[in-house]
C-alpha cells in the first residue's frame, strides 16, 4: 500500500528510539558503578529525556545535578513557578550538620506540571510530556510549556542562584523578585562552571533536525582538551561521520593495524610501513582525505552546516598526534545497534575513570620523551657493557677450572702409568702400553706445561682479581637495572618524581649521574645525558630499535623468529610474529605510563621472563647436582678399591669445576628472589583482576604497581649480583623515605580527576551526605 513505506520508517524509528534509550541506560549504568554524575543546564536536551525513559523502565541512574538563576527570565515571567522559587527561598536553611541530619522535605505545589492544570501550552496540555512538536527551546514555541517554566525537575541535587536585594540596614539579605536575567533561559547568569566542579563529559545524540555546526565546533574542542567525549553511532548529523573518522582512527591499535588501517592510509606512506611499526607510525601514515571520503559513505548529510570537512579531520588527526593516549582513553564510540550492554559499560567506563580527562597538556611532553630515551640509551649501552664484562668473567673462571682439571688429570695419568705395573699389573692391555709410550715420547711438552700451567693460572687469577672482573659486572649489571627502575617511576609520576615537570627532570638526571658514577670502562660524562635536555638533539636512537633491544636485554624476547615464508605470509595478513609474550611491538617506551601500559609492557612480559627463568635455573641445578651426586658416588668407588685410589683427585676437580659454575650461574639467593618476585606479579595480578575498572586506573594504584614491581626486580638482580648496594646518593634521598600511605592525597588538595581519595574532614560541610563527583556528563 501507499503508507507501507511510511509505516516501515515509523518501525525502524520506533527500534532506533529503543535502542538509544537503552544506550543511554548503559551510560547511567557505567556512571553510577564510577561516581560520575549528570549535568543538566537551563536548557536541557534529548540526553535528559533519554535518561527519563530509563528510569521509568526501572534501570538503575546516575546522580543527576542540576543548576539554574532562580531569577531567570523564563522563570520569572511564570507566575507559579515564581511562586514555587519563593516556597523554597523562605524554607531553605544554612548549611549545617545539624540541617543534614534532622532535615524535614518541603512540599511544593505540583500544578505547575499537571496538564490538566497547566494549560498555557496547548501540546502539554493536549499530550503532556509524552509530545511535543518543537525542537529548540526558543521563546515563541515552548512559551508556556514547563520545560522552560523551571528548572529540569528530575534532579537529585539543585545549584540555585539568586541575586540579593541591595537594602541598607536589613538584618538578612532577601532575594530580588523583582530582577530578571536578561536573556531567556540565561546559562551564563548562573555564573557556574561545570568544568570548575569536575571534569565534563559530552554526549553526543546526532539529530537530523538541527544544525549541528555548534555542536561539531564543541565536539572537536574537547577532544583537543582532552575531554571526555562519547558518540552514540548510527544516529544521523554530525555525530555518524564524527564516530566514523573516530572509529577510522581507532584502528591504529587493532591487533592487527595492517588489515585495519589499511584503506586509510597515504599511498606514499603505506609501502614503508613494516611489519615492526608501532601505532604512531600508522597515526603518522593516515590520510584525511580517505578518512573523509569513508565518512561520507557511511552518511551523508544533508545541508551546508552539518558535515565533517577536510580541514575537521585534518584538526581531529593533530590533536591525536598531539595527544594519542589521551584520544584513546577519553573518547569513545558506542553502537546501540550491535554492542552489548557489557562492551558498552565496559568502554564507558574506561572514559569515565581515564586519568587523562581535562588533563592540561604538558609542555615538556618532547623534552620528557628526550629524556626517556636518552635513559634508554644508557640502559642498553651499560646492558651491552654488562654483557661483555660478564663473558670475560665467565672465560676467566672456566679457563681456570678446566687448566686446573687438565693438570690434574694428566699428572695423574702419569702417576697412574709409573706406578701401573705395582699397583695393577698388566692392565690396560694393549691400550695402557699405547698410553704410556705417548706419555714417554710427549714428555718434554708434558714437563713444559706443568711448568707453564701454575703460571698461567696465577696470571689469570690475578686478572681475575686485580681488574675487578666480577665486581666490574655486578656494577654494569645493577646500574643498568637502576636506570631501569628509576625510568619507570619518571616515567610513572611516582615519588621521587610526583612535583613538577621541571623539578622531576632535574631530579632525574642527578640520580642517573649518581647510578653510573665510578662505572669502570665506561664514558659516562655529563655530556651524554645533558644531550636529553637539548630540545635540537636528537634522541639516538629508533624507537623500533628500541623496542626490539629492550625487549631482548631485559624480557629475552626475540622478534622475527618465525621462518621468512610465515614471517612474509603474517605480515601480507596484517597479523603479528608469533613471538610468546610480546607486548612491546607496538608500546611506545617513552610516554608516560598509566597501570594499564606498566601491566602490558612491563609486569606481563617480566612474569613470563621470570617463569623461564625458574624452569631453566631448575633444571640447570638438578643437572649439576646430579652430576655432582654422581661423582661422589665414583669417588666413593675409586677410593674403596685397591687400584684406582690414585684417581680421586680428578674427581675431586670435576666436583670443584661443577660447584663454582653452578654456584656462579645461580647463586644461592637468586631463585628465591625470582620466586618472590613471581609470587609478588601473582598478587598484583589477583588485585588487577579483582579491581574493578576504576580502582585500577587510579593513581594509588598505579603507583603501588609501579614500586612494588620495581623493588621486586632490584632484589632479584641485586641476587644476581651478590647483593650489590643502593648506589650513593640515593639512600639518603628524602623522596624515596616517603610512606606508602602517603601515595593517597587529600580530597581538598588533589586534582577533579577519577580518584578514590576520601573527603577532607569539615565541621562546616557534611561530606558524607554528598560525594562531589569524579565527572559530570552532559549531552
Amino acid at each position: 500500500s501507499a503508507n507501507q513505506p511510511d509505516k516501515l520508517i515509523d518501525i525502524v524509528n520506533d527500534v532506533l528510539e529503543k535502542k538509544i534509550v537503552t544506550m543511554v541506560g548503559n551510560i547511567t549504568a557505567a556512571a553510577f558503578r564510577t561516581n560520575v554524575w549528570t549535568f543538566t543546564g537551563p536548557r536541557i536536551s534529548n540526553f535528559e529525556i533519554f535518561i527519563q525513559h530509563c528510569l521509568e523502565t526501572g534501570e538503575a541512574g546516575a546522580f543527576r545535578l542540576v543548576a539554574a538563576h532562580m531569577q531567570d527570565k523564563a522563570y520569572m515571567e511564570c507566575a507559579e513557578a515564581k511562586q514555587l522559587m519563593k516556597d523554597l527561598f523562605v524554607s531553605s536553611q544554612g548549611l549545617s550538620a545539624e540541617a543534614v541530619s534532622e532535615m524535614s522535605p518541603v512540599l511544593l505545589s505540583s500544578s505547575l506540571w499537571d496538564p490538566a492544570v497547566n494549560i498555557a501550552h496547548e501540546e502539554f496540555a493536549q499530550s503532556g510530556y509524552e509530545y511535543w512538536s518543537f525542537v529548540s527551546l526558543d521563546q515563541q514555541t515552548t512559551a508556556g510549556h514547563p520545560i522552560v517554566q523551571w528548572p529540569w525537575p528530575h534532579g537529585d541535587l539543585f545549584l540555585f542562584f539568586y541575586r540579593e536585594e541591595n537594602i541598607r540596614g536589613a538584618v538578612e539579605a532577601d532575594v530580588d523578585w523583582d530582577f530578571a536575567t536578561v536573556n531567556w533561559l540565561d546559562e551564563e547568569a548562573a555564573n557556574f562552571s561545570p568544568q570548575a566542579f569536575a571534569p565534563m563529559c559530552s554526549v553526543c545524540i546526532g539529530s537530523p533536525t538541527l544544525g549541528q555546526s555548534e555542536i561539531k565546533r564543541q565536539l572537536l574542542q574537547n577532544i583537543q582538551r582532552a575531554c571526555p567525549v562519547i558518540i552514540i553511532d548510527n544516529t544521523s548529523g554530525i555525530g555518524k561521520q564524527l564516530g566514523t573518522a573516530v572509529q577510522d582512527i581507532r584502528n591504529i591499535w587493532d591487533a592487527a593495524p595492517h588489515t585495519a588501517c589499511r584503506p586509510f592510509l597515504d599511498d606514499g606512506r603505506a609501502s614503508s610501513l613494516g611489519h615492526s611499526c608501532i601505532p604512531l607510525d600508522f597515526l603518522q601514515a593516515l590520510s584525511a582525505a580517505k578518512i573523509l571520503q569513508h565518512a561520507e559513505q557511511v552518511f551523508t548529510a544533508s545541508g551546508t552546516d552539518d558535515k565533517l570537512t577536510l580541514s575537521d579531520v585534518v584538526v581531529l588527526l593533530d590533536a591525536v598526534k598531539r595527544r594519542p593516549q589521551a584520544f584513546r582513553e577519553t573518547v569513545c564510540v558506542v553502537d546501540p545497534l550491535t554492542e552489548s550492554a557489557h562492551e558498552a559499560i565496559k568502554k564507558l567506563m574506561s572514559v569515565f575513570t581515564s586519568t587523562q580527562a581535562c588533563a592540561g597538556e604538558s609542555v615538556s611532553t618532547e623534552l620528557q620523551r628526550k629524556l626517556a630515551t636518552r635513559a634508554w640509551d644508557l640502559h642498553l649501552r651499560l646492558a651491552r657493557s654488562a654483557l661483555h664484562k660478564w663473558r670475560v668473567a665467565i672465560l676467566l673462571l672456566a679457563s681456570i677450572a678446566l687448566l686446573l682439571l687438565a693438570c690434574t688429570i694428566i699428572a695423574i695419568l702419569r702417576l697412574w702409568c709409573e706406578l701401573r705395573d705395582v699397583i695393577a699389573p698388566g692392565y690396560g692391555g694393549e691400550l695402557g702400553t699405547r698410553i704410556e709410550e705417548w706419555l714417554s715420547n710427549n714428555k718434554t711438552v708434558l714437563d713444559g706445561l706443568f711448568v707453564a700451567a701454575p703460571v698461567i693460572m696465577l696470571v689469570l687469577m690475578t686478572i681475575q682479581t686485580g681488574f675487578n672482573v666480577s665486581q666490574n659486572w655486578a656494577k654494569m649489571h645493577m646500574g643498568a637495572s637502576w636506570v631501569v627502575a628509576e625510568l619507570y617511576l619518571f616515567l610513572g609520576s611516582v615519588a621521587p618524581y610526583d612535583k613538577g615537570a621541571a623539578v622531576n627532570q632535574k631530579r632525574f638526571l642527578r640520580r642517573l649521574r649518581v647510578m653510573v658514577k665510578g662505572s669502570p670502562s665506561f664514558a659516562m660524562d655529563g655530556d651524554n645525558l645533558d644531550q636529553g635536555t637539548d630540545a635540537d638533539a636528537s634522541p639516538g636512537i629508533e624507537l623500533d630499535k628500541l623496542n626490539r633491544e629492550v625487549g631482548l636485554q631485559l624480557y629475552g624476547i626475540r622478534r622475527g623468529c618465525c621462518p621468512c615464508r610465515c614471517r612474509a605470509l603474517r605480515s601480507c595478513c596484517g597479523t603479528r610474529c608469533c613471538s610468546s609474550g610480546n607486548n612491546l611491538a607496538q608500546a611506545d617506551l617513552v610516554e608516560p605510563v598509566s597501570a594499564e601500559s606498566y601491566m602490558e609492557v612491563r609486569i606481563q612480559p617480566l612474569r613470563h621472563r621470570y617463569l623461564k627463568t625458574v624452569w631453566k635455573a631448575t633444571v640447570f641445578r638438578k643437572c649439576t647436582n646430579a652430576l655432582l651426586m654422581l661423582v661422589i658416588c665414583v669417588s666413593v668407588l675409586l677410593g674403596s678399591t685397591e687400584k684406582f685410589y690414585v684417581w680421586l683427585p680428578v674427581a675431586a676437580a670435576i666436583a670443584n669445576v661443577l660447584a663454582n659454575l653452578s654456584n656462579w650461574l645461580t647463586p644461592p639467593a637468586f631463585l628465591p628472589a625470582v620466586n618472590n618476585a613471581l609470587m609478588v606479579f601473582q598478587k598484583l595480578d589477583l588485585l588487577w583482576q579483582g579491581s574493578d575498572l576504576r580502582e585500577n586506573r587510579s593513581e594509588a594504584t598505579k603507583r603501588l604497581m609501579i614500586r612494588t614491581t620495581e623493588s621486586a626486580v632490584l632484589d632479584v638482580q641485586r641476587a644476581l649480583a651478590r647483593a650489590m648496594p643502593m648506589p650513593e646518593g640515593l639512600e639518603d634521598d628524602d623522596d624515596m623515605k616517603e610512606a606508602s600511605s602517603k601515595i593517597m592525597t587529600p580530597f581538598g588538595q588533589a586534582s577533579l580527576g577519577p580518584s578514590h581519595r576520601e573527603p577532607a574532614v569539615s565541621n562546616r560541610v557534611l561530606y558524607t551526605a554528598v560525594r562531589r563527583p569524579d565527572q559530570l556528563l552532559g549531552g
